[in-house]
């Protein structure tokens, strides 16, 4: 029985919602419209997304971290940090934070480029990466997707929201 049991786990494994390296449009669509209607909120026409290997993670990571913030910004931010015993002193904040978010990142929303980014080729759970055959998804990518889809909603329902939240690097008390 034991045989039978993996082969069925096994024969479970989830269809790809990456096709030679882009989401599948319809299934993307169909869990906008869903996200959409489960927040209450009008599904958007279009939602830019963009797969991206694991390896062009940390390069994406800095260009996305420049749209925002400036190379003074950051010396400020460290050095604030540093003074008050938050950051050890000489390592780069940036590159640090780079490092660790590259290796964890499954899938990002950009409000500074309206775009979903999903990182292909995911260390999946063992336990959500084998469903039974006759689910055949990919549910951790579905998860992953699904967030990133509500922060891209909240965005467009709610832009202030995400530009006051990006006006706090200009605050009196972190800036001096």
């Amino acid at each position: 029985r034991a045989p039978v049991v993996a082969l069925l786990l096994v024969a479970g494994c989830a269809t790809s919602m990456i096709d030679q390296g882009q989401l599948r449009a319809g299934a993307l669509q169909r869990m906008l419209a869903r996200a959409a209607a489960t927040r209450g909120l009008p599904p958007p026409e279009k939602l830019d997304s963009q797969v991206v290997e694991r390896a062009a993670l940390p390069p994406l990571l800095r260009q996305l971290f420049y749209d925002e913030w400036t190379d003074n910004q950051v010396r400020t931010a460290e050095e604030m940090m540093t003074a008050m015993g938050l950051w050890p002193e000489g390592m780069d904040s940036l590159e640090q934070t780079i490092a660790v978010q590259g290796e964890q990142i499954a899938g990002l929303y950009s409000p500074a480029r309206r775009t979903l980014y999903i990182v292909e080729g995911l260390d999946v759970p063992a336990v959500i990466g084998t469903s039974p055959a006759r689910v055949r998804r990919n549910l951790y990518v579905e998860f992953v997707l699904s967030h990133e889809i509500i922060h891209a909603l909240q965005h467009r329902a709610f832009p202030a929201l995400f530009a006051a939240t990006s006006q706090w690097k200009d605050h009196d008390d972190v800036v001096y």
